[in-house]
């Protein structure tokens, strides 16, 4: 493996999947993993258009600064945990427990 790894890998990999659940689909149309692949390696994809017009302002503005093609413009872990999407958050409870 000739590329380094850092973990904004890891983000742009959870774009992906926030995507996924927020749109219902992949975000590279290719139909085969090479296709796939190689869209992703090029970067091959746009947020714009029609279907993502009836997404809340916050998830999108998530999901785009979680997908910037330029990993020194992505946001990092600690500020997308920051980000409004999750305002509100802390005060939810899971079995009995807030989360924090």
């Amino acid at each position: 493996m000739t590329t380094k790894y850092d973990p904004v890998c890891d983000i742009f990999s959870l774009g992906l999947i926030f995507h996924l659940l927020v749109m219902g689909k992949s975000l590279f149309k290719g139909k085969t993993y090479n296709e796939v692949l190689n869209e992703n390696r090029a970067c091959n994809f746009s947020l714009e258009g029609p279907e993502y017009s009836s997404v809340d302002k916050k998830t999108m503005d998530l999901m785009a600064k979680m997908l910037k093609v330029s990993p020194k413009e992505r946001i990092s872990a600690e500020e997308a945990l920051k980000h409004e999407y999750f305002m509100g958050c802390e005060d939810v409870e899971h079995e009995g427990k807030e989360v924090v």
